[in-house]
């Protein structure tokens, strides 16, 4: 079938009338082709340019969430290195404060006294937050453990460090209060050394000695570990998270 506008391409054929064709000229077709190409290769573009768009967000999430999980770990291990820090700053004031109290009493010829006669109270330490496991994990993750293990390790010491020194004042605050003082030597103290003194005041003076020849040994080995922990921490760090990383100079502490 022909027409004026040229060639017929039937598209429905009605059977009530034969005679008549619904369609489109192929010219129209032509157009109606070409339209529909260009929508379907819009759509491929639009898709494409989508997906490309989706995925970019997507690789630009993950390096967010990678940085928060990076910046989280940081601040946990500057948390941990805090502590160690504050720790061995701890632990060399109660060493120091051991160490003077006995230069003291050489200077007053008792050098032959017992410790707790020679001490007459230690610089108790802070209380530290108990542990927690967060600050841990950046150097777990990292397979520093054998800097995790002292660093446990240091961490119970210090607490039972410190009971141990609260309860040595304690007992020593207490004897004070037993005793009066009868004559002074500049900042030294004497009260008679009578047999009745000395039956009153033998099981607190048994149980300081005792608690004392405890801590000094202590405190002295706690503070070379710490300097040793502390010492390893800031390395450790750069290592993990660049050279910004923060540490603790221990050359002073460990040149006394």
């Amino acid at each position: 079938m022909t027409t004026e506008l040229g060639p017929w391409l039937p598209i429905f054929y009605e059977s009530s009338s034969p005679e008549l064709w619904l369609g489109f000229a192929i010219s129209d077709w032509v157009a109606i082709g070409s339209g529909l190409a260009g929508a379907v290769i819009g759509a491929v573009v639009g898709g494409a340019i989508s997906a490309k768009l989706q995925n970019n967000a997507a690789k630009d999430a993950a390096k967010q969430a990678e940085a928060d999980r990076t910046a989280i770990a940081r601040a946990n291990a500057i948390k941990l290195m805090m502590r160690a820090s504050i720790m061995l700053n701890d632990v060399k004031s109660t060493v120091d404060a051991i160490h003077n109290q006995l230069d003291k009493a050489n200077q007053h010829r008792l050098t032959g006294a017992p410790l707790w006669a020679r001490i007459a109270g230690v610089v108790g330490g802070s209380r530290l937050q108990p542990l927690e496991i967060d600050e841990l994990l950046p150097f777990i993750d990292a397979r520093k453990y054998d800097l995790v293990s002292k660093y446990v390790e240091l961490t119970m010491q210090h607490e039972v460090l410190n009971d141990s020194v609260d309860l040595y004042n304690k007992l020593r605050a207490n004897l004070k209060d037993m005793l009066s003082a009868t004559s002074a030597d500049g900042t030294l103290l004497y009260t008679p050394a009578t047999p009745e003194t000395e039956a009153k005041i033998r099981p607190h003076t048994v149980e300081m000695e005792s608690l004392i020849q405890q801590i000094k040994p202590r405190a002295e080995a706690m503070l070379k570990a710490a300097i040793d922990l502390n010492s390893q921490i800031g390395p450790a760090g750069r290592e993990m998270f660049g050279p910004s990383f923060p540490g603790v100079d221990v050359s002073d502490v460990a040149a006394h």
